[in-house]
């Protein structure tokens, strides 16, 4: 009895593959990119692909409900099995971290199916004679498509019209969804202000000098007792109800084991906005003896940085500096190879000097201006004063800026009884500011300080 094979396919890497789309943009965007709906052997698959592709050249995010609405409105819902039929893929869809797997397997079955088709037809020609070089001739561009589409090729004109949804900040110009280094030495004041921000993110509040957005936040204090949480946070509160949508872990497990745990523990959690991991030295594994630093960094990294694009959400990450000093860029003093700092999309270097008070934060990044913040650190909070090039690097001189905001133009002698410091080392002082912008000379000797609006921070925002 002669019985008809059936093609090559995978009905189970097909759903991984959806499932993978809707639980995050970032495998959506992989998967309209790298495969048609023709790649799909189940017909329903292929009508989710096309809505999933449909909602993301809008630059919206193809979440289930929205790729049922999709389907619904063309009377499709009904065919694939109802909305369901998508709960129960993305439910069996634990990540989307294999989602490169998942597509190669869909990809390879299609190419495999084309083959066999035309295999048939070129067979059909040679025994009739006629059309068979033009059947051969038609192997080779199925190969090389196959090539092609894995390279996820885009011509500059649909990148030029491709739309994508608004940035979405977490602190304007400052902290957007994705992964940031906030490092420093060691009781610099780094787990005060990866606090200060949870909690003004939070309580939809201000930190830094800037509004947060609302939502809720994962705090990993890692290196912290829950009584020293508690009195830090009561601090910080100033006598405020705290937050019930600010959560806290003093352990959490090493990853890669500890990083499905977050991204369950996020994937359960639509309203979260944030993580913070304080410190990442203790949920990474420990370097291998011998083994490449830049490799091991960007392995263990990356995985945190997709899991927050995937997810939308910014991940603070708490580190160290390097002990070395005599670096010429401070972002070079982040502690590890350069594939740590290279992972991250934004880097925030905090520095302070033991024992003062004032402090600057240095940040740069992919979607970030960079900026120099100063900074003023009491009572475990940061203030932001202003950007540094206009406030000022040292006390002496941000205290002269502000007796001049206060009382208006004066000369180095009422300035120098002000500070209850010698006129001469006023007026030298006075006279290097001026040379430098931070405050403006005028006639008679007297000295002005532009308005603090001069000095604001973020620029533009």
């Amino acid at each position: 009895m002669n019985t008809k094979q059936v093609p090559p396919h995978d009905l189970a890497a097909e759903e991984s593959v959806l499932g993978s789309a809707l639980i995050s943009k970032t495998a959506a965007e992989m998967v309209a990119d790298r495969l048609s709906a023709e790649d799909y052997f189940s017909e329903k698959h292929r009508l989710i692909h096309r809505a999933i592709v449909e909602l993301v050249h809008k630059g919206e995010t193809p979440a289930t409900l929205a790729v049922a609405d999709v389907l619904r409105r063309k009377d499709l819902l009904e065919r694939i099995g109802d909305v369901a039929y998508l709960i129960s893929i993305e439910d069996t869809t634990p990540n989307a971290r294999n989602v490169e797997t998942y597509l190669g397997l869909v990809n390879e079955n299609a190419v495999r199916r084309r083959l066999g088709d035309q295999a048939s037809r070129l067979l059909a020609a040679a025994q009739s004679g006629e059309g068979y070089e033009e059947a051969a001739a038609a192997i080779l561009p199925i190969l090389e498509g196959r090539v092609v589409r894995s390279r996820q090729l885009v011509s500059a004109l649909d990148l030029s019209q491709k739309e994508f949804e608004p940035m979405r900040w977490i602190l304007p110009g400052l902290l957007t969804t994705g992964l940031t280094y906030l490092a420093s030495r060691p009781k610099v004041g780094k787990s005060w202000m990866a606090l200060d921000v949870a909690r003004a993110v939070a309580l939809d509040g201000e930190v830094l000098g800037l509004k947060a957005g609302l939502g809720e936040v994962l705090f990993l204090g890692l290196e912290d007792s829950e009584r020293r949480l508690r009195d830090r946070l009561s601090i910080l509160l100033d006598g405020n109800t705290a937050p019930d949508n600010l959560y806290f872990s003093t352990t959490w497990r090493k990853f890669p084991a500890g990083l499905d745990d977050l991204m369950n523990e996020v994937r359960s959690r639509p309203a979260l906005r944030m993580v913070v991991i304080d410190t990442i030295g203790r949920v990474r594994e420990r370097a291998r003896p011998g083994g490449n630093c830049y490799e091991e960094d960007v392995a263990a990294l990356s995985p945190l940085q997709a899991a927050a694009h995937e997810q939308d959400i910014a991940i603070l990450v708490v580190h160290h500096e390097r002990k070395s000093s005599n670096l010429q860029d401070v972002f070079e003093s982040i502690s590890g190879s350069h594939g740590t700092s290279g992972t991250a999309d934004t880097l925030w270097v905090l520095h302070r000097d033991r024992g003062s008070s004032s402090g600057t934060l240095h940040v740069t990044g992919r979607d970030v201006e960079e900026v120099s913040i100063a900074l003023d650190f009491d009572g475990g909070r940061w203030r932001a004063l202003g950007l540094e090039e206009a406030v000022g690097s040292s006390p002496e001189r941000r205290e002269i800026i502000d007796i001049l905001r206060d009382a208006g133009p004066m000369g180095p002698r009422a300035v120098a009884v002000r500070l209850g410091k010698a006129e001469s080392t006023v007026k030298t002082l006075l006279r290097r500011m001026a040379d430098s912008g931070e405050i403006v000379k005028l006639e008679r000797g007297r000295y002005f300080a532009p308005p603090a609006e001069s000095a604001a921070w973020p620029p533009g925002v």
